[in-house]
């Protein structure tokens, strides 16, 4: 731990920004994706680090086996290749928020093979990320729109509340 104290500042005085920061689009392997589009180039000598952040600080460790996935926050310094859409990394920082809350909505596309994180929660994804469900997380499930109260009648009359809805929700009355 004490030549990453040593070594991470030596590298961020070099490059205080990140030259790429943005989130995982592609993953193939946990040296081959991609972050905003651009396809990531590491060799044996990039840095791969985990930075988990809270309230308290920032906490980080260098990673043997990264684990690339959708979505994940990655910092990338290095230097970009704008004509062929590549950084070469010199250090990969995935970065992780832990205790921080999150609010939205966001559809249930996949629920992946029990892992261990079952025992802490239900680990879901959704909208391409992972989202790990645990007993203090607040949900409120809401039903797929076409089969709620409002159309639950004939189409005929489901059609005439699509169309209210669509009115009604546009900021330019119709004229």
């Amino acid at each position: 731990m004490l030549a990453l104290a040593i070594a991470l500042p030596a590298q961020r005085a070099a490059a205080s920004l990140p030259a790429l920061d943005g989130y995982v689009t592609r993953a193939a392997s946990p040296t081959d994706f991609d972050v905003n589009g651009f396809r990531v180039l590491t060799d044996g000598q990039t840095t791969f680090i985990q930075d988990v952040r809270t309230a308290s600080g920032s906490a980080m460790t260098i990673m043997d086996a990264p684990q690339p996935y959708l979505g994940a926050h990655a910092q990338i310094y290095g230097k970009i290749n704008s004509r062929q859409h590549t950084i070469r990394a010199e250090t990969v920082e995935f970065v992780t928020a832990e205790g921080s809350e999150v609010k939205g909505g966001a559809v249930i596309d996949a629920l992946p093979a029990p892992q261990a994180a079952d025992a802490e929660g239900k680990l879901i994804r959704a909208d391409g990320h992972r989202i790990l469900l645990t007993p203090k997380t607040t949900m409120k499930f809401e039903p797929p729109w076409l089969r709620s109260r409002m159309f639950s009648r004939t189409c005929g009359s489901a059609t005439k509340a699509i169309a209210a809805k669509t009115e009604s929700s546009s900021p330019h009355p119709r004229r």
